[in-house]
């Protein structure tokens, strides 16, 4: 198909099915027509207001309807948007507004700080028609900012081009008119892209979501019950909805994982539990858009790890050794997936978007970072990571920029992170700190001014030294996790041992001390969603999520549901297998 850019597609689309559903949300549905004639609208307004093609357009918006007729809207007028997101730390978005340097911001009634903002306007009276704006597919489409190595967000330059080619004449999912999709990721990240643009660009339907993204089981209900056809969830996501009720899925047509590896006890459960569920492992870096590869999951794959695939849509794939394409190396993407570079970062531009020596003269190739093995089918298994970049719980994050961060606090002298892997579906950033003295409070409370809660370690291990190779480098194999203790203190009231129950199911561990912390057992916020609804269900208990990070120990949080609990109320007590091991 001839490429074109996101609001023409989008346009051709209207016409074609002009009176079917492109958009619901907040109550009401948007057809192809009224979405189309808004997003023209607000174009035409931004016109009159100073933006001009080429511009940035940031966007201070939460996961609205309105937010995506506004995507749509910068869009029309030949600019880019800039996700600018509600729970982004001040710092953070200082960093993005100064680097990116939009000529205005959007936003649904969130203001930004030293910024004037625009909510979104009323446009009525400008023309529905569309402007006379010419956009290529080689425009800037959105600028989003993750995780820097060097500790400062970078931004990367996606044009238009880089969208359909994941899924135009993709065989591994289906959208188009009858298809339904749920719209539940962040904007500053890619999944967004997944969420809207496959279903809008081929007449199919875009539903809102209007529940926190961290529950995945009300995120999969609300599908569900929406009619979804086609869905994405992260690798821990969805490992947490089979953890609850694999049954849930059921619905489903297409259910897309990825971000991280992929659990194949997991994929048993849900196919045994929805058998005509098609699940797909989706893989690939967001500087070349959602998805590189692609490997619908059989059951002959649950014997080993699960592959990432092959190459989908116009993505092209090169596995690169010391002398060349080899069969073990690092994957590189090459072709009109790939992103510009990095906005103003000309140096990290040149080391990760190379020269492509397959494609055309002047075209770049995406260093990815990850080592792959190609199978003697051509399909490849992923192998990991040859820098300190990880994903966890769908989000790339740099143990760079957390590290800087934790070398900014007055009493820490040095600061690494890692991943502690030894728990499977429990995986948790720890930080190892070198301190003046004691370990310092308050250092969770310290990043969340400066971090993103997911790049927020839960626990945090005080060293004399940080360990180093032999050539003087940071030797993170040394990193042990925290090691299991044996001063195991065993629940004593009713609602501490009905409340270790509810974290042992939760968790997957096989019992919980009194002293033991929910955040250390590697709790996360999709657990702590999942435990507040426990406690209203069981326990009658109604307490706010906050709570459960404030008095994030057994023992505290018994205490404050014995404060909150009518004083008539008493806990079932189930008991528990006997206890092996525990994580502090």
């Amino acid at each position: 198909m001839t490429a074109e850019s996101v609001p023409d597609r989008f346009a051709r689309q209207a016409r074609l099915h002009p009176n079917a559903p492109a958009i619901t949300g907040e109550g009401r549905t948007w057809t192809y027509a009224e979405a189309e004639a808004h997003a023209n609208r607000l174009a035409h307004w931004l016109l009159d207001h100073g933006v001009r093609p080429g511009d940035r357009v940031g966007l201070r918006a939460r996961r609205s309807a309105r937010t995506v007729l506004a995507m749509l809207g910068v869009l029309r007028a030949g600019a880019a948007y800039v996700p600018l997101e509600a729970d982004v730390p001040a710092e953070r978005l200082n960093q993005i507004v100064g680097e990116c340097g939009p000529s205005l911001v959007l936003s649904d009634g969130m203001g930004l700080p030293g910024r004037s903002v625009w909510t979104f306007p009323g446009t009525a009276g400008y023309p529905a028609a569309i402007p006379p704006v010419t956009v290529d597919p080689g425009d800037v489409m959105y600028i989003p900012y993750t995780s820097g190595s060097t500790g400062r967000p970078k931004g990367t330059v996606v044009p238009h081009r880089a969208v359909a080619g994941f899924f135009d004449g993709a065989d591994y999912a289906a959208w188009g008119p009858g298809s339904v999709a749920l719209h539940h990721s962040a904007l500053s990240w890619d999944g967004h892209v997944l969420d809207i643009y496959p279903a809008l660009l081929t007449g199919g339907h875009v539903i809102v979501h209007d529940g926190p993204a961290s529950d995945p089981a009300r995120t999969v209900s609300n599908a569900v019950a929406s009619g979804v056809t086609v869905l994405w969830l992260t690798a821990q996501a969805f490992n947490t909805v089979v953890n609850d009720d694999p049954a849930r899925l059921a619905g489903l047509r297409y259910l897309m994982i990825g971000g991280e590896t992929v659990s194949p006890p997991h994929i048993a459960a849900a196919l045994d539990a929805v058998p005509g569920l098609r699940i797909v492992n989706g893989y690939g870096p967001s500087e070349c858009t959602v998805f590189t590869t692609a490997h619908p999951i059989a059951l002959t794959d649950l014997a080993g790890p699960i592959p990432i695939g092959r190459p989908i849509g116009d993505r092209r794939v090169h596995v690169i050794g010391a002398s060349g394409e080899a069969d073990t190396g690092e994957l590189c993407v090459g072709g009109p997936a790939v992103a510009h570079g990095y906005l103003d970062r000309p140096r990290l531009t040149a080391e990760k978007f190379v020269p492509d020596p397959f494609g055309e003269p002047g075209s770049r190739m995406y260093r990815s970072g990850d080592a792959v093995v190609v199978r003697p089918d051509g399909v490849l298994d992923f192998k990991g990571r040859d820098d300190g970049q990880i994903k966890l719980r769908g989000v790339r994050i740099e143990l760079g920029e957390i590290e800087r961060a934790l070398s900014g606090h007055p009493e820490i002298v040095d600061a690494a992170v890692a991943v502690d892997r030894s728990r499977p579906g429990a995986e948790r950033l720890v930080g190892y700190l070198v301190t003046r003295g004691e370990l310092p409070t308050g250092i969770a409370a310290f990043l969340g001014e400066r971090l993103p809660a997911a790049m927020i370690p839960p626990v945090y291990v005080r060293l004399d030294a940080l360990p180093l190779t032999r050539n003087g480098k940071l030797d993170r194999a040394a990193l042990v996790p925290p090691s299991a203790q044996d001063d195991y203190e065993a629940p004593v009231t009713p609602a501490e041992k009905e409340l270790a129950a509810i974290w042992a199911e939760l968790l997957g561990v096989p019992e919980v001390g009194r002293r033991d912390d929910f955040l250390a057992l590697g709790g996360n916020s999709m657990h702590a969603t999942r435990l507040v609804n426990r406690l209203r269900d069981r326990l009658g208990v109604s307490l706010p999520l906050p709570e459960i990070y404030r008095h994030s120990v057994l023992a505290d949080l018994a205490a404050r549901i014995d404060e909150t609990r009518p004083t008539n109320a008493a806990p079932a007590i189930r008991p528990r297998a006997r206890r092996l091991i525990t994580t502090r």
